[in-house]
């Protein structure tokens, strides 16, 4: 097969390329505009494990160390630091997370519980990959300036 044939073939079938290609761009723009927009804030927390004490020479064991860091991780991700983090921020008082508490029809549970729970759900607590000190902690949400507050 030369050159020629493969030109041949090319323009003999332009037509049906070019329709694939018109449909494969015009269901990825339909796709990209019905997706609901969600934006992600981090913020980085360096773990130091050593004391100030210039005259303490015992290092924390490499074993100690990862379970240390995972400590902390679960203790960013627990319930109670989310409690905090609705009440510094007075999100049980904001309309709309209060919208959100109503339509998603949990009575039961107290909307200030309800936010926490809400906010532990899209709260991303995980280790730098090659740090061995460094966590990041991302949040997701609808709007950036939510993201970025609530990450921070």
């Amino acid at each position: 097969m030369n050159f020629r044939i493969f030109l041949a073939i090319v323009s003999n079938r332009l037509f049906l390329i070019l329709l694939t290609l018109l449909i494969a761009v015009g269901v990825a723009g339909a796709l990209t505009m019905m997706t609901p927009k969600k934006y992600q804030a981090a913020t980085f927390l360096l773990f130091n494990f050593k004391e100030d004490n210039p005259f303490d020479t015992t290092i924390l064991p490499a074993q100690l160390s990862s379970s240390y860091l995972q400590t902390q991780q679960d203790i960013i991700r627990s319930q109670n630091v989310a409690l905090k983090v609705v009440d510094q921020l007075e999100l049980a008082n904001n309309p709309g997370w209060r919208q959100a508490y109503k339509q998603s029809g949990a009575r039961a549970t107290p909307i200030r519980d309800w936010v926490a729970t809400q906010l532990t759900s899209n709260l991303l607590v995980e280790p730098l990959p090659n740090s061995s000190h460094v966590v990041s902690v991302g949040y997701e949400a609808a709007a950036p300036v939510d993201a970025a507050r609530i990450a921070n």
